[in-house]
């Protein structure tokens, strides 16, 4: 018998959220704590902040010796928030911009989500969640390695979602609209990029990083436990609106 009452519980799932220095990953990382969760973040900046580690996400072996702690401490691993992202490397090298991104936007996600695998309890299961972006179903103008990226993290929910199953692990991504962060700050501070972009939603205003929080737990809880390889828009109807 289903227990309702619990159906969105994460009290106690130990959580890894990388890239949660700020934005959408920080906003994440303190909604799971505020709901229970033991929560862990992993960024690139310093941070004095309870079960913080500050990382290059794309130092694997550094990664792993973190996850390694955390399950010596606990005997688990539940749940994996893959939320690192950068727009633009500031290369003036198109080519090793491309890379950058890609590392941090695709490959960090890949790399961290097999280091996970090997801590997840197969009688349990764990969770993974790719925060994607609405790049990843359109084109956006000047920014070819960030849209590659973010289309790409649509194919690795899918391909890892089916190689995972074998430990009981789903996988899924959250695809947010533009939302209020350091990252789209400029664009915000523009007013006709600003305008323009609100323009777009139903809602006719720009998203929050809290917006991101139940859509999140909602993929982190037993109330999703028959989704994987799916994916949850949250873009204020932008992909929704036609006239």
């Amino acid at each position: 018998m289903v227990n309702y009452k619990n159906l969105f519980n994460i009290k106690n799932k130990v959580t890894v959220v990388i890239g949660a220095t700020r934005g959408i990953g920080k906003e994440i990382a303190t909604g799971f704590t505020a709901n229970g969760a033991i929560t862990y973040s992993i960024g690139r900046t310093k941070l004095k902040k309870k079960n913080f580690f500050c990382c290059n996400i794309n130092d694997t072996n550094q990664l792993e010796k973190i996850f390694n702690q955390i399950y010596k401490k606990h005997k688990r691993i539940d749940i994996l928030i893959n939320c690192a992202s950068i727009t633009s490397a500031n290369s003036k090298d198109y080519r090793d911009n491309f890379k950058k991104v890609l590392n941090t936007n695709l490959s960090s996600h890949y790399f961290v989500s097999k280091i996970f695998y090997k801590y997840v309890n197969k009688t349990f299961g764990g969770k993974i969640i790719n925060i994607s972006s609405l790049g990843s179903k359109m084109g956006f103008p000047n920014n070819p390695a960030y849209v590659s990226s973010k289309s790409a993290i649509s194919g690795l929910t899918k391909a890892l979602a089916l190689d995972f199953y074998k430990k009981n692990i789903k996988v899924n991504s959250i695809v947010p609209g533009y939302i209020k962060t350091s990252m789209t700050i400029e664009s915000y501070k523009n007013k006709k990029k600003r305008e323009d972009r609100t323009k777009r939603t139903i809602f006719k205003k720009w998203g929050k990083p809290s917006d991101l929080v139940g859509a999140s737990i909602f993929l982190a809880s037993s109330a999703s436990n028959y989704i994987t390889g799916s994916e949850i828009i949250v873009d204020g109807g932008w992909l929704a609106k036609g006239l």
